[in-house]
């Protein structure tokens, strides 16, 4: 409604805003709100009995979790990883596995954990290695995995477990092995030389498929070390090698994931970490 006195549309307000005049608006109603509602039960009681039951069952989830992992919190990164085998849910055949297998971890500048795996068992294993990575209040920040498809007895090998972007302060290793009735190796018919390229920056892996077989897959890696201490780790794969191939790899010298400078290192290592056919 315009003001009768200067004219300034008052909207529906009950005296003009611009001179202050009392309007004739009607005040506006809501006519629905005087509409009959029709008697309704209330069911606030059960409502409240089950968000009680519902906060119990959370409850109950969280302090498991906590329960679960509250053994690492505030100990350094290598005490963590004494886990009791037994806490891990797995069956019973695979455990007797488990129980044999040795392992270490080492952590690199360059973000990321070498664990090396020893298999004692008297048969071959298939090896999967899990870390999981906590923050300060246990919560899970992140997860890797990796797997060694074939570990000969007595076999030391290593496997590349990547450190999460987030900051964590606790970890937990899960090794779940088995014994390996898919996978038929043949490191030992793997024949390699090996020689530094610096001008290319590279390990130049030569090799030789001795078998008789084509190998699904072959994985190499390389340890660095320099003045006798781990700095980094490399490695290559190279699929469907043919029975007497002869070929080549090469594995990139090391360097920072942050700074991308160069790692410097005075001697390395050779690992075949995988070389199989499939059985399926």
């Amino acid at each position: 409604m315009k003001c009768p006195n200067c004219g300034k549309d008052g909207f529906n307000n009950k005296y003009c805003i611009e001179c202050g005049t009392k309007l004739d608006n009607e005040p506006v109603i809501n006519k629905d709100a005087f509409k009959y509602r029709p008697y309704k039960k209330n069911n606030t009681g059960l409502y409240v009995t089950i968000i009680v039951i519902s906060v119990i069952i959370i409850l109950g989830i969280t302090l498991s979790i906590i329960l679960l992992v509250n053994g690492n919190k505030n100990k350094s990164r290598s005490e963590i990883i004494n886990y009791n085998i037994e806490d891990i849910e797995i069956d019973d055949d695979n455990n007797k596995y488990n129980e044999n297998i040795k392992y270490q971890e080492y952590f690199l500048e360059k973000g990321s954990m070498l664990l090396f795996v020893e298999n004692n068992n008297k048969e071959e294993v298939t090896v999967n290695a899990t870390v999981e990575y906590y923050d300060k209040n246990n919560k899970i920040v992140d997860s890797k995995q990796n797997v060694i498809f074939v570990l000969a007895p007595l076999e030391k090998n290593v496997m590349e477990l990547y450190e999460p972007y987030e900051k964590y302060d606790n970890y937990r290793i899960t090794i779940d092995s088995y014994k390996n009735d898919s996978y038929n190796s043949y490191k030992q018919d793997i024949k390699i030389n090996h020689k530094k390229d610096d001008e290319n920056g590279v390990i130049v892996v030569d090799y030789i498929n001795n078998s008789n077989v084509n190998l699904n897959m072959l994985v190499i890696g390389v340890v660095y070390y320099n003045n006798g201490k781990i700095v980094a780790f490399n490695y290559d794969s190279a699929l469907y090698v043919k029975s007497k191939e002869k070929n080549n790899m090469k594995i990139f010298y090391p360097y920072d994931n942050n700074t991308y400078e160069d790692i410097e290192f005075d001697d390395y290592e050779i690992y075949i970490i995988d070389a199989y056919k499939s059985n399926y």
